[in-house]
């Protein structure tokens, strides 16, 4: 079923994130008016009366859900409870309270980290349940894969449509800027930043370089979850198709930022799962495709954030 956005009411939750406020652009650049975009203080989506309360008086015909606890390897690490109990609080609340309030579709951000890393690669959506999550993502994985075990339950009863999108490392303004807990791309960014403005002689990071991600600029991941809003249903991985060591990352960023020091590795330190490539034939098939290259893309992440120390989330 092919979905008209402009005749849609939108919810989007985790509208305040680095996806959220790319896909809120891409809304009103489609002139799509029709949009409820809660923040923590109009909705705590942990809260189950608060979000009943928002669909209640917002009725969404089409939820968009972006909205979790993420946190990169260190976090997911440190904080494995957390991070299994309030992506699943989240999620139980905010695909119930669509169902109670008679939402036609549901489009949910899905991560990577469900993906065991004995899949064969590239990774397929039709694999996802082969072998547990990795170990340092455990907890996350979980988490986001009863979402979708939700999803395809309430679509079974219920009969509400979904589209879960397995998101790989996004990035672009508005993210988290965490050095210590954060993901990869964002921390990096803030590292090679403080380095810049220090002088530092060099800059350390974990591991060895080896591991590779596909990394996704946040306006081609929001133009992703509206072909799937419109015209997607089912499983679809979101990702550029093209994997690059974290050493290439940092190279990248050294020349992106004119950081001038030298690039230390940390061998001592986890790897975290060693590849993650994925086929994009499914989403492609909408009529999707990443146009922004990765220097690109980290150059206006990186210049954004420099000129936004006032707004940094960390």
């Amino acid at each position: 079923m092919t979905h008209d956005l402009k005749s849609e009411t939108i919810l989007v939750t985790g509208s305040g994130g680095v996806l959220g406020t790319a896909l809120l652009q891409s809304l009103r650049q489609r002139g799509i008016e029709k949009v409820f975009a809660p923040g923590r203080a109009d909705c705590d989506l942990l809260s189950e009366s608060d979000v009943r309360r928002f669909f209640a008086t917002a009725r969404p015909t089409l939820v968009i859900h972006l909205a979790g606890w993420v946190a990169g390897v260190q976090g997911n690490l440190n904080f494995p409870a957390d991070a299994l109990y309030a992506n699943a609080r989240i999620n139980l609340n905010v695909i119930d309270a669509a169902r109670e309030t008679g939402v036609k579709k549901i489009i949910c951000a899905g991560t990577t980290a469900i993906y065991s890393d004995q899949v064969p690669k590239p990774m397929r959506e039709d694999d996802l349940w082969q072998g547990a999550p990795h170990g340092s993502e455990a907890p996350y994985g979980h988490a986001k894969r009863f979402m979708l075990a939700q999803l395809e339950a309430y679509r079974q009863q219920h009969g509400i449509d979904f589209a879960y999108l397995i998101c790989t490392n996004l990035y672009g303004q508005n993210d988290r800027f965490d050095q210590k807990h954060g993901h990869v791309v964002p921390s990096l960014i803030a590292r090679f930043h403080q380095a810049c403005a220090d002088k530092s002689p060099e800059i350390m990071i974990w591991g060895d370089g080896t591991p590779t991600r596909d990394f996704l600029y946040s306006d081609d991941a929001a133009e992703g979850f509206l072909a799937a809003a419109e015209k997607g249903s089912g499983i679809y991985n979101l990702a550029t198709g093209r994997n690059r060591t974290i050493r290439l990352l940092a190279e990248t960023l050294k020349e992106v930022t004119g950081f001038a020091g030298k690039i230390v590795w940390d061998t001592s330190k986890p790897l975290g799962q060693l590849d993650r490539s994925y086929d994009v034939t499914r989403l492609q098939g909408l009529g999707w495709k990443a146009k922004t290259e990765l220097p690109e893309g980290l150059k206006a992440t990186f210049d954004w954030y420099a000129a936004n120390q006032d707004k940094i989330r960390r």
